[in-house]
């Protein structure tokens, strides 16, 4: 049982990394973006090795579970998975000649490198968690669930509710992570590699508390699937006004832009997702 309390000594790590963060940029260092950042920061259980955007490496530990086994297998596991986007490669040749404006983007960005979670569950609870916060306080908020053990389907279906409030997590939100801790166990969870990621949505989406924003997350950054893009993330529809120099961008405006970029509307957004945690140590688009 978690106590009221308990997590004040993750709060003290998580803030004291987060000064680190902050002073390795301001020393002209590159700063962790985005879901890379969580990866490395947090120490997501039973990663392997990561890299970061922008080419910096780093070395996560192994998070056994206890009594030496690995749960998560029970509901389909797949390994530490990563994709590199290179400035002369195919896939951003082509999107610079469907869109010629984001030929800067890319500039800026330089060559990529699009981190996976490694565990489909872990990357729902992560994505339910940053719904309608920032980013972060879905860190913090991750950490603490991590730091006292939450990290499988079954230590939630066994936690109480009390438990996890005394973590702050929502009551809403408590309730949606249990029944997606529940569906682990379902045949097309178990059997996700074998299973279209059109049914995934759909059986993902039947599940109270999980909208389009949560489960289009966890497409981009589970099942790395490149073509996907939420007009519902204003980190994004942000970074795009600025590469496109727009004063303001409507829903219909990103749906009609982003049909330029397909088959690769994911690889676009993990640039602008890059460029927009990196704008304060990258030069900015002018």
């Amino acid at each position: 049982m978690v106590q009221p309390g308990h997590h004040g000594r993750v709060d003290r790590l998580v803030a004291d990394m987060q000064r680190r963060e902050a002073a390795a940029c301001s020393r002209g260092g590159c700063r962790l973006g985005g879901i890379a950042c969580v990866l490395h920061i947090y120490r997501v259980c039973r990663c392997d090795r990561l890299s970061c955007w922008r080419g910096i490496r780093h070395h996560l530990r192994n998070r056994p579970v206890a009594g030496g086994t690995t749960a998560s297998k029970s509901y389909g596991m797949r390994r530490v998975h990563a994709r590199d986007y290179d400035l002369k490669g195919p896939v951003v040749t082509a999107l610079k000649t469907q869109d010629k404006a984001l030929a800067p983007l890319f500039e800026t960005v330089g060559d990529l490198r699009v981190v996976g979670f490694d565990d489909p569950f872990l990357c729902l609870v992560f994505f339910v968690l940053n719904q309608q916060i920032s980013l972060k306080a879905a860190k913090t908020l991750y950490a603490r669930l991590l730091g006292e053990g939450f990290d499988t389907p079954e230590t939630f279906r066994q936690a109480t509710q009390a438990s996890l409030r005394a973590l702050g997590i929502s009551t809403a939100k408590i309730t949606c992570l249990q029944a997606v801790a529940t569906a682990c166990y379902a045949p097309w969870f178990v059997q996700m590699e074998n299973t279209s990621h059109e049914r995934i949505e759909r059986e993902l989406l039947s599940i109270r508390g999980l909208g389009v924003w949560t489960v289009s997350m966890f497409r981009m950054f589970y099942l790395l699937d490149e073509d996907v893009f939420t007009t519902g993330d204003l980190g994004l529809r942000h970074a795009l006004r600025l590469v496109l120099k727009q004063p303001a961008m409507s829903e219909a405006d990103m749906v009609a832009r982003s049909a330029r970029w397909r088959p690769y509307r994911s690889v676009v957004a993990h640039y602008l997702w890059a460029f927009r945690e990196g704008s304060d140590s990258v030069m900015p688009i002018r």
